[in-house]
């Protein structure tokens, strides 16, 4: 039998690196226009991240070798991004967050409060509306719409309230009545069951626009759905008597705007090395996997985490990694409950996955 003197504290050091060179990534400078207070605009580059969170402040520098300034919604008008296509500008918001745990009905369900300039992401512009998107402290997304002059937040309360130990959600989606007053040049819109996602608000703002005739422009890039979907190979290994694995992928993004959850199949064989004593049952077997996750971050290069089950590491494989471009991943696994479907020894595994 082959050994390895590769235990748990190695595993857990190569993790800790990992993440620490993760946070010393080169960063990610996109070319952008930043709208000064003045109505100025000035021409360089923006550190760009897939915001999870709309950013609270974004640095600046006008070229490579140039200074870096941090801007504020407090001290400029905006910024605009040609690749990806995006405008951010800034706004004067108050918002309230909710319990997110049970709440007794007696208590105000209100948690915490936000009153001030924020950066709020265009999504569409015409000469009558402009909606915005803003991603909050909770990464939770918020619409805003505004019409002469007037800026309204959708609001799509929710949260938990118990009585006498029994718990009720508490849902009141406003929104619908709110775009049917703000839009009721259009008569005929039908907001009963409308969502309150993306898709759903576009859609019915372009029917408003429609019978309005009157033109509009989607100013924010949405990727479209076959971005979503990647397919690729894994090459995976154990530090001790552990079989070698060889999978093919398919991995599925979430459709929300910022595609940072993910869903991996993998479908392959794992084969114990050579040394290892098995039974004929134990060599060779057909592996298989399913994951869920999600990556953190605002670079190409950014650590992830994700938990599942495959026929290798046991119920509950759980570990995390660092991926480049959501395309390249190296992670690190342990079954939470050992299986001994292909061996009884090991539960870590070293998997390098590449998507195309």
């Amino acid at each position: 039998m082959i050994k390895s003197n590769f235990g748990r504290k190695d595993v857990f050091c190569l993790i800790l690196c990992m993440l620490t060179f993760s946070l010393n990534a080169q960063k990610d400078w996109k070319k952008a226009a930043v709208v000064s207070s003045s109505g100025d605009t000035l021409g360089g580059e923006i550190l760009y991240g897939d915001w999870d969170r709309s950013p609270a402040s974004v640095l600046f520098r006008a070229k490579e070798a140039a200074s870096v300034k941090s801007f504020s919604p407090d001290s400029i008008r905006g910024f605009v991004l040609p690749d990806p296509k995006s405008e951010f500008v800034s706004k004067p918001i108050a918002i309230k967050y909710y319990a997110k745990t049970p709440i007794d009905q007696r208590k105000n369900p209100v948690v915490s409060e936000f009153n001030g300039n924020a950066f709020l992401e265009v999504f569409l512009r015409s000469e009558s509306v402009i909606l915005y998107s803003y991603k909050d402290n909770e990464k939770d997304e918020r619409f805003f719409i505004e019409k002469n002059n007037q800026l309204t937040e959708l609001l799509n309360i929710e949260y938990t309230t118990s009585i006498d130990g029994t718990s009720f959600r508490v849902s009141r989606p406003y929104y619908r009545s709110q775009l049917k007053q703000i839009l009721a040049e259009c008569p005929s819109l039908n907001t009963t069951r409308l969502n309150y996602n993306t898709k759903d608000i576009l859609s019915l703002l372009n029917t408003y626009h429609s019978f309005c005739r009157i033109n509009y422009q989607i100013v924010f890039e949405q990727k479209n759905s076959h971005d979503l979907f990647y397919y690729g190979i894994t090459l995976g290994a154990s530090p001790k008597d552990y079989p070698f694995q060889f999978a093919f992928d398919l991995q599925i993004l979430s459709r929300n705007k910022f595609n940072n959850r993910f869903i991996i199949f993998e479908l392959g064989r794992a084969t114990v090395r050579d040394g290892y004593y098995s039974d004929s049952n134990q060599s060779g077997q057909l592996y298989f996997g399913l994951y869920a996750g999600t990556y953190f971050g605002l670079r190409s290069l950014r650590p992830c985490v994700f938990s599942g089950f495959s026929t290798t590491n046991g119920f509950l494989d759980t570990g995390g990694g660092i991926a480049y471009k959501k395309k390249l991943t190296l992670t690190i696994s342990t079954g939470l409950i050992n299986s001994s479907i292909l061996t009884s020894q090991g539960t870590y595994s070293i998997k390098l996955r590449a998507f195309f």
